[in-house]
């Protein structure tokens, strides 16, 4: 099941699972939940990616993931939620319905929304099927409006809608007559760390868990896909998929710029990840790229129908129209599961970002002098102020970075002039500023005061997010796999070394040495990173007269008015630059894209046209 959901008023005597709605009444069809031993009803949304281990464990036939998830909880109780890997989300409804247990998975899993009051639980994959039962009345949460837009995401059980929870990943939640209670059972801070004397078994190791990453994730799936980009992650995806399964197909989707783009980039980037993928494909006949250019797409292309399901605005909106083609496409070609690459920046391919300032604590000068020698020579400063912005000041209290920028010997720009969309008085009317700092969001985007510091966080983010996924499934009909976030492979890079992904101005250096001569050395040599809809700047030119029109209906409408800033938008998309460089790049490429989808959502719930 990709969506599950239960509305139990105490005690519960009927639970039915759908895609998209549940109910507490009506006829189920034939289907029932699995089973614990003591009677528990089971209901079951996900993957157990170790189910070969786990019956053998238990010494059962598999039958599906539910039943399997059924015997482990009977077997090992609480603890078989770290025993089970994969990515999933459950409800255990206990017999004499007096308790109902909720849980997801770590690091990765389906989203699972809530609703309670005293009498009445309602559970649900997404939060469509919670206002569906009548019981939950569907009112914006303009907090988490103001946060979102502030991109503040550390506040994660707060959903779009007031009232509405979401369990995070590795959380458990029990409810009772007498309120709802949620433990953390998974502490990415309690990982042991992992030592080897000889650096080879780094690879070794990373090498050997991403191999069972992919032949769990293709475990089932007989017509595969992937969204292959030039990057690292994808590439090593398609190589290792090819590789384990020879002379099979692997329709390969790569979104690539319109014909009319300018091939305008900044040096750091390259906006046509089209040669990449050639390359990697003339190693591998096994890849069949396809090309999705989504020519006169963007902005609202299908963004109802995400609306609708995720119950939520997608944070890329501007990235959404080739992906809604590339699954598409996919589905109209039989294939059964899209994979990609999502998590590998947090896992084998981190970058090493952060590792500077762990020298600088830990009193590592000799590496720290070095590494600042390359980065200097890379971004054109001094050693000094490489060791300054990574190593010193990520450690130091916010008054020493603002004093830095009042002084001018540090940037940092206002993000309500470049890339957040927030009018300045709703964002402090609504504290977004304060409840960023208490939660140790830092809005100026300075380097992390460790690696650990920095992908924990993307970790603990990822799993509020899931639900644009969930809902691009249940649009296209295609499940979507991620070997990348699999959790021994997650657990593992993260408990190894810095100088595992950052050494001698060697960045991402894992992964290069797993990928040398299983990629092309022109990808596995690139420095710079691929950016996704290099194009905007065409694709927004063409909207723009449409925009402006809609920025000023905006600014009109009561609700709306006051959150964004409607003026500053507007200004900035008369003011229409001829390249797709320059200082108004944030405010139009992030910016505009954010503010419209949310207001466009605001006004999509409540009913209204744009």
């Amino acid at each position: 099941m990709r969506s599950l959901g239960i509305a139990a008023p105490r005690p519960a005597e009927r639970c039915v699972v759908a895609d998209t709605v549940c109910a507490t009444t009506g006829k189920n069809r034939g289907w029932r939940p699995a089973r614990t031993a003591d009677g528990s009803a089971v209901l079951f949304s996900g993957h157990i990616d170790n189910r070969r281990d786990i019956t053998r464990e238990l010494g059962i036939e598999w039958q599906s993931d539910a039943q399997l998830y059924a015997a482990a909880l009977s077997a090992w109780g609480d603890s078989a939620d770290l025993r089970l890997i994969g990515q999933f989300a459950t409800i255990v409804v206990r017999p004499s319905g007096e308790e109902i247990r909720l849980a997801r998975s770590p690091i990765s899993a389906p989203p699972l929304y809530f609703w309670h009051d005293a009498q009445k639980l309602i559970v649900a994959t997404l939060p469509g099927p919670l206002f569906a039962t009548g019981e939950v009345e569907q009112v914006i949460d303009e907090q988490k409006v103001a946060d979102s837009l502030f991109l503040n995401h550390t506040d994660g059980e707060r959903t779009w809608f007031a009232g509405v929870r979401q369990l995070g990943c590795g959380r458990r939640a029990v409810a009772r007559p007498s309120g709802v209670s949620t433990v953390h059972y998974y502490d990415l801070a309690a990982l042991p760390e992992i030592r080897f004397r000889d650096e080879r078994d780094y690879v070794a190791a990373a090498s050997s868990l991403f191999e069972d990453a992919v032949r769990c994730a293709l475990d089932g799936f007989e017509r595969p896909a992937i969204s292959l980009s030039g990057g690292l992650d994808s590439q090593a995806l398609a190589a290792e998929v090819a590789r384990s399964r020879p002379g099979q197909p692997l329709q390969a989707f790569t979104g690539v710029p319109e014909a009319d783009w300018d091939g305008v980039t900044y040096a750091s980037v390259f906006g046509n990840e089209r040669p990449y993928v050639e390359a990697l494909a003339g190693m591998y006949p096994e890849i069949r790229p396809h090309w999705v250019d989504a020519k006169g797409l963007f902005l609202d292309h299908k963004i109802d129908s995400v609306f609708m399901l995720a119950g939520e605005p997608p944070g890329n909106a501007a990235n959404l129209h080739w992906i809604h083609e590339a699954y598409g496409q996919a589905r109209a070609m039989g294939c059964d599961v899209m994979l990609e690459g999502g998590f590998g920046n947090v896992s084998f391919s981190f970058d090493g970002e952060g590792a500077l300032a762990s020298m600088f604590r830990q009193g590592k000068w000799l590496r720290l002098w070095r590494e600042a020698a390359h980065l200097a020579r890379v971004h054109a400063n001094s050693r000094l102020r490489a060791i300054a912005s990574r190593a010193i000041v990520p450690s130091a209290p916010d008054w020493v970075h603002r004093l830095l920028v009042r002084l001018g010997a540090m940037k940092a720009n206002d993000p309500y002039e470049t890339w957040c969309p927030l009018n300045r008085t709703y964002a402090t009317e609504h504290g977004v500023e304060d409840r960023a700092r208490q939660a140790g969001y830092d809005p100026y985007y300075r380097h992390p005061a460790s690696s650990r510091t920095w992908r924990d966080s993307i970790v603990m983010e990822s799993g509020w997010v899931e639900s644009i996924g969930l809902a691009l499934d249940l649009i296209h009909g295609i499940e979507t796999r991620d070997p990348t976030a699999y959790r021994p492979l997650v657990e593992f890079c993260l408990s190894i070394p810095d100088d595992q992904y950052l050494r001698d101005g060697i960045n991402r250096r894992l992964a290069r040495r797993m990928l040398k001569g299983r990629i092309p050395d022109q990808v596995a040599n690139e420095t710079r990173y691929g950016t996704q809809a290099a194009d905007w700047h065409l694709r927004l030119g063409r909207q723009r007269k449409n925009l402006l029109a809609e920025l000023g209906r905006l600014s009109q409408d009561e609700t709306i008015g006051p959150m964004l800033n409607t003026g500053g938008l507007r200004q900035t998309l008369e003011d229409w630059p001829q390249s797709s460089l320059g200082a108004a790049t944030p405010r139009l490429k992030l910016a505009l894209g954010r503010g419209l989808t949310t207001a466009r959502f605001v006004r999509f719930v409540r009913g209204r046209n744009n």
